[in-house]
């Protein structure tokens, strides 16, 4: 299953960054998605044009944390 998720990702950019982002979000942490993906890609279980755009997902999904503390802030303004 692994294996057909990432053939996949081969095909989809797309579905490479959203894959990616959510991983980060899980485990908050995108080093360890960075390293997970330098991994893959020296095994050449992914080629390099998916492994970018996984990249640019793990940048995404550091943002997730952010920007979701910020929206439960304005929800609860303190003043």
């Amino acid at each position: 299953m692994f294996a057909k998720v990432l053939l996949q990702m081969s095909d989809s950019p797309l579905l490479a960054m959203i894959v990616a982002a959510v991983f980060t979000f899980l485990v908050h942490s995108s080093a360890a998605t960075i390293g997970i993906i330098m991994l893959l890609s020296m095994q050449h279980m992914i080629t390099l044009e998916p492994a970018i755009f996984m990249l640019f997902g793990a940048n995404v999904g550091t943002a997730f944390t952010a920007i979701l503390s910020t929206l439960v802030h304005l929800g609860n303004p303190k003043g």
